[in-house]
C-alpha cells in the first residue's frame, strides 16, 4: 500500500464513514473530523453497502463526485 492511498474507515462509536489517508504505517485524517479520540474503527472496502447519511459531510460533501 502507498502513501497518499485513500482508505474509507468506519467509526465503530457513532458508524460515520470517514476517507483517512495512507502515511507510511499510519493513517492521517482531516482535524475537523477530530478522530484522534475516536478510537476503533473498520477499513472498509467499498462504499456499496454505507447508508449516505452515515458519510462524513467532510470527507464525502454533498456537491463533490464520490
Amino acid at each position: 500500500m502507498a502513501d497518499g492511498e485513500i482508505v474509507l474507515t468506519r467509526d465503530k462509536s457513532s458508524g460515520h464513514v470517514h476517507k483517512r489517508i495512507r502515511l507510511g504505517d499510519g493513517l492521517a485524517t482531516l482535524e475537523g473530523d477530530n478522530l484522534d479520540d475516536a478510537g476503533q474503527y473498520e477499513v472498509l472496502i467499498t462504499l456499496a453497502d454505507v447508508d449516505p447519511a452515515d458519510l462524513c459531510k467532510r470527507c464525502f460533501p454533498e456537491d463533490a463526485p464520490q
